[in-house]
């Protein structure tokens, strides 16, 4: 705790160049519940923190960092100063990249739809040649799911119903690296979300979209509350402590072979859930966060 109060201190850190309501409303509701709790909670951007004098001040004067953001690089050089990251920076790289969470995952009997990383091409040159995809289609069949390796709100996941369709996707994505993905056809439209803290679910909602085989609801998808299965209690649980988050929000898809991983959100926008579900996410991060500095 920092020597000069015995009040929790910490700081939050926020992406310089993200800037909507969205975003800001999580950020306001986060401060809000620190003051509430007594915790000292000051707001950096990582545009105010990538030099190295920035970063070892920081560590001289909090306890910990709440960070909201993706800079994996500034994440690591504040963990290696000494701070207490939640989330750390190796779950945020993890959830960050699909491919390295079906890497992570798969090897520990995760169930999740078979994935398969397609090839490495550079930026300025795309897909050049596509005939691997047949080898994709023998294995996965058709429609297939190719999702880009970032992205958020379902904007970088694209189904495939012919090969055509798998063609032009690429030509699309150009370089960036993807994977393809077996759908999972009786949850067309359809997954839930289990909002995480520590390995307790604190709130869960089962979200529906009629018109697109994506149940984002910022893609126009519906959401009711729902009671998790002990089953898919117990794979979010796993998911969170193999890959080292303190909270997150997994999705998972409810298949007739029971439930599957679909893809993991280190720092999740939880207005949709609380506005389903009633629970109050910024309160019950900023109660870990107390109860593990």
């Amino acid at each position: 705790m920092n020597a000069r109060s015995d009040r929790p201190s910490g700081f939050l850190v926020v992406n310089a160049f993200l800037n909507s309501s969205k975003f800001n409303e999580i950020y306001s509701r986060l401060g809000e519940s620190a003051r509430s709790m007594g915790i000292s909670l000051d707001v950096y951007s990582n545009a105010e923190l990538f030099l190295d004098e920035a970063v070892g001040l920081a560590a001289e004067k909090y306890d910990f960092c709440l960070f909201w953001d993706k800079d994996i690089r500034l994440a690591s050089r504040l963990e290696e100063s000494g701070l207490r990251l939640f989330n750390p920076s190796r779950g945020i790289e993890n959830c960050d990249s699909k491919i390295k969470t079906a890497d992570m995952l798969f090897p520990k009997r995760i169930p999740m739809p078979e994935t398969i990383p397609l090839p490495f091409t550079y930026d300025n040159v795309g897909y050049t040649d596509t005939s691997f995809l047949e080898q994709v289609r023998e294995r996965l069949s058709l429609p297939f799911v190719i999702k880009e390796e970032r992205g958020s709100f379902g904007a970088q996941v694209y189904l495939a119903n012919t090969m055509e369709e798998a063609v032009s996707i690429l030509e699309g994505i150009g370089g960036r690296p993807a994977l393809a993905q077996r759908f999972v056809s009786e949850c067309r439209g359809r997954d839930i979300r289990i909002n995480m803290v520590g390995r307790k679910c604190i709130a869960a909602m089962e979200r529906y979209n009629e018109k697109d085989f994506r149940a984002n609801i910022s893609g126009g998808g519906k959401a009711s509350p729902c009671s998790p299965t002990q089953a898919e209690l117990d794979l979010a649980a796993g998911v969170m402590e193999l890959m080292e988050l303190d909270f997150a929000g997994v999705d998972i898809l409810r298949s007739k072979d029971g439930p599957l991983l679909c893809e993991v959100n280190s720092n999740p926008h939880f207005r949709s859930i609380e506005e389903c579900t009633g629970a109050n996410a910024a309160d019950a991060i900023m109660k870990y966060i107390s109860e593990n500095i």
